[in-house]
């Protein structure tokens, strides 16, 4: 599984750890990490949110939309080090309406 969505920046966030922690609870995905990687430009750090059935990454949008849609959210196969804790399953086919639901326009990739 690995599906993409594009999304503007939250009214409310600042930055791409404000921007995830506000995805995050949306989700009430309580178990997450901020973690380093020169994979995600253009500043080398991503979020990591544990679910479930799913993993779901907050990162910095690095393509020619990126200045009408700074953020991706990534929803992949559960990361076999994540423990959800108490989250509850991602429902894929309802996640684009729930972040427009919080104020985000979303474009699926």
């Amino acid at each position: 599984m690995h599906h993409l969505y594009s999304v503007t920046r939250h009214k409310d966030a600042s930055d791409l750890a404000t921007q995830a922690e506000i995805i995050f609870a949306m989700l009430q995905i309580s178990a997450s990490e901020e973690r380093f990687s020169a994979n995600y430009p253009p500043n080398d750090h991503y979020f990591l949110g544990h679910a479930i059935n799913a993993s779901v990454v907050v990162c910095d949008a690095d393509d020619e939309d990126a200045a009408k849609y700074p953020y991706w959210v990534v929803v992949k196969n559960p990361m076999p080090w994540g423990n959800p804790g108490d989250a509850p399953s991602i429902l894929i086919a309802e996640l684009a309406s729930a972040l427009t639901n919080v104020g985000l326009s979303v474009r699926d990739s």
